[in-house]
């Protein structure tokens, strides 16, 4: 045998070796495609957090200076105390538009704030707020317990540390008042509270009766009688005269709307 012809015996390949080769060939071609993807996955995705980064440093600064503008469009207001029937300027805000949240309360009519009854109102603006209190000129007057329905050992509870007690029955508790009230009385029905009383000397007639226009609506009036209601509406309050242990009191009823 020549040389020649061993040279080509040694240079032709196994039909399967051929096979075998381009297999080898077509995974290496996969690995590297599989590779080349991830690379671009790889990038794509650093590519992506960078942009989200980006556009929520973005949006964050335009939430900052937009709460920058809301800052400096909001006013500090402060609150307000006020006697019931007296008015006061508005120190800010003379040009808003202004909404009491209790306009039986107090509210707010052009640049002035009107202080009307006894008790808190929320003056709001759409830049900001502030709370009137009112409180009341005539102060000898309190409100007798009014939890209408509770028993009589409850409402003996409630007031031991501020009446003497004088009298007590099913129907009925009278206690010796203090100051200009004379007497607190409570009424009963079925056991239950259904009236509360504070009874006052002829002469206290015009201070008891402003110290209810501080707290209470205006519903009738007669010429020694008026009648009112609270402001929520669930106690009637009636101002009537009665005799005492023989004596002519102004009293100030109480009872359940």
């Amino acid at each position: 045998m020549d040389t020649n012809e061993k040279i080509i015996k040694i240079s032709v390949i196994p039909p399967f070796l051929n096979i075998y080769l381009i297999v080898i060939e077509l995974n290496r071609l996969i690995l590297q495609r599989i590779k080349e993807m991830k690379m671009k996955k790889t990038k794509f995705i650093l590519l992506s957090v960078l942009c989200s980064f980006l556009a929520f440093g973005m949006t964050s600064c335009d939430d900052d200076a937009k709460d920058d503008d809301y800052q400096k469009e909001f006013i500090q207001f402060d609150n307000v105390t006020l006697t019931a029937g007296s008015t006061q300027e508005l120190a800010k805000g003379k040009d808003l538009s202004w909404k009491s949240d209790n306009d039986l309360v107090a509210s707010i009519m052009g640049s002035k704030i009107i202080a009307k009854r006894v008790g808190k109102a929320k003056m709001v603006s759409p830049k900001g707020s502030f709370v009137v209190t009112v409180k009341g000129q005539y102060n000898d007057f309190s409100e007798p317990y009014i939890q209408f329905g509770h028993n009589s050992e409850t409402v003996k509870y409630y007031v031991k540390n501020s009446d003497q007690l004088i009298r007590d029955e099913d129907t009925l508790l009278i206690y010796k008042g203090s100051g200009k009230i004379e007497y607190t009385i409570y009424h009963f029905n079925d056991k239950k509270l259904d009236g509360s009383y504070i009874a006052t000397l002829p002469e206290n007639q015009s201070e008891m009766e402003n110290w209810a226009l501080e707290r209470y609506l205006p519903m009738a009036s007669l010429d020694n009688s008026f009648c009112m209601t609270s402001l929520n509406m669930k106690t009637i309050i009636r101002m009537s005269t009665v005799s005492i242990y023989g004596n002519e009191y102004r009293m100030l009823g109480f009872t359940q709307q």
